[in-house]
């Protein structure tokens, strides 16, 4: 369990456009101050976006290089957002959490 904690994020899958919504709507509630909070959200949208063209967690982690990415993954895991979005040739818009299948 440890081994895919390390890998497979936290949160519910959605696809890109999705994402970036919720990452908007929801920030707010999560991290008050204004500066925090927008810093936070670019770093978020920074990271969904290297992902997508990175294809990898790990290349779009190290294609960022902040040296607080576990305080990112804690933000996304708060918001129950995975950073890892769905493609569009999967022709989904939503897909539950890995980790709610293991609870169950």
């Amino acid at each position: 369990m440890m081994i895919f904690q390390r890998i497979v994020p936290r949160g519910d899958y959605y696809n890109k456009k999705k994402a970036m919504s919720l990452i908007e709507d929801n920030i707010a509630a999560i991290i008050p101050h204004k500066r925090e909070r927008e810093n936070m959200q670019g770093k978020m949208k920074a990271l969904v976006e290297l992902i997508s063209t990175k294809k990898s967690l790990l290349l779009a982690q190290k294609e960022l290089n902040d040296r607080n990415f576990k305080s990112i993954m804690i933000t996304f895991a708060e918001l129950n957002i995975s950073p890892v979005i769905l493609s569009k040739s999967m022709n989904l818009k939503y897909l539950k959490s890995l980790y709610s299948y293991l609870e169950d």
